[in-house]
């Protein structure tokens, strides 16, 4: 068996049911289910690291999100899933059922391609979770010395007047 480092945003497996660990205490854990997404309560002892090495993936952009997520975005996510298996269910073409599903619900198409994708890759509501893409509000990509430069320099140089 493998080791399974206990933090926050870790994919385990507790009684056969995939779970991303979202809080720690002195309590025990709380753990969301990943494929249904009820929060549940486990012990360090019913947690056991997953067999298949495919979910050190998980790890990447869907942990961060899983912990984050409130019940209104579960919730979407929970519709963009009935959404993306009503056009999958459909008979006929994939590319009609396509528009279909995106004029009846009001959804971009590529919108609903996308999700269908990330749905095939992974078939769970959690790959349907909206993500905040890119730099987090207030952030910089530059440490603050180096800045300081710059901004000395554009103060300098492009703003002030000439004599």
């Amino acid at each position: 068996m493998k080791n399974l480092h206990q933090t926050i945003g870790t994919v385990a497996v507790c009684n056969d049911r995939l779970v991303v660990i979202c809080e720690i205490s002195p309590a025990g854990l709380r753990v969301r289910d990943l494929a249904t997404g009820q929060i549940g309560a486990a012990t360090a002892a019913d947690l056991s690291a997953p067999k298949d090495p495919t979910h050190e993936r998980l790890a990447c952009r869907q942990d961060a999100v899983l912990t984050q997520c409130t019940a209104q975005q579960w919730q979407q996510a929970r519709q963009r899933e009935a959404l993306v298996v009503a056009s999958l269910a459909r008979d006929g073409p994939i590319a009609a059922n396509l528009v279909a599903g995106a004029h009846e619900h009001n959804v971009n198409q590529r919108s609903l391609r996308r999700w269908i994708g990330l749905y095939r890759q992974w078939p769970r509501p959690s790959a349907l979770l909206s993500a905040t893409w890119g730099n987090q509000r207030g952030s910089r990509r530059l440490k603050p010395p180096v800045e300081a430069i710059i901004s000395q320099a554009i103060d300098a140089l492009f703003l002030t007047r000439p004599m």
